[in-house]
């Protein structure tokens, strides 16, 4: 019973565990009869290396998967949250328009004016009726 403790150890590479179960006794008993083979300390170094490249793998996966996974959704969540916002901003059915959300919206078309402290619509733009020529800076 020791030989094929020590086969399924050293030859076929099982835990200790997994052999208790198969033989049907204790783990404790199993790492009893390894601990006093003379191959006990170059396969205990051996398994503890090959574990160690099986953990940098799986971490190297996790964060290649998850971690990149939860960047791109947290984005994704904020660029969700931006456009609710400018949905509410430009829409006509939650408030009207604030004049720093229309400038805001068409900034292109307003350049500031220091002496008069305003936004004034650029000249020979064609906008529609309801966007202010200017906008007085106080209103922000």
């Amino acid at each position: 019973m020791k030989e094929q403790i020590l086969d399924l150890y050293f030859n076929k590479h099982l835990k200790q565990k997994e052999i208790a179960e198969i033989i049907h006794s204790s783990q404790q008993y199993i790492s009893k009869i390894v601990k006093k083979d003379e191959r006990y300390e170059i396969e205990k170094s051996s398994r503890k290396s090959i574990n160690a490249e099986k953990r940098k793998i799986a971490q190297a996966d996790y964060q290649k998967n998850y971690v990149r996974k939860k960047n791109k959704d947290i984005a994704y969540e904020q660029l969700l949250a931006q456009q609710k916002q400018d949905a509410i901003e430009l829409s006509y059915n939650a408030h009207p328009l604030s004049d720093y959300a229309c400038r805001k919206a068409n900034s292109s078309i307003y350049h500031y004016n220091s002496k008069r402290n305003q936004y004034v619509m650029i000249k020979g733009i064609k906008a529609s009726i309801d966007l202010p020529r200017r906008i007085s800076v106080k209103a922000f």
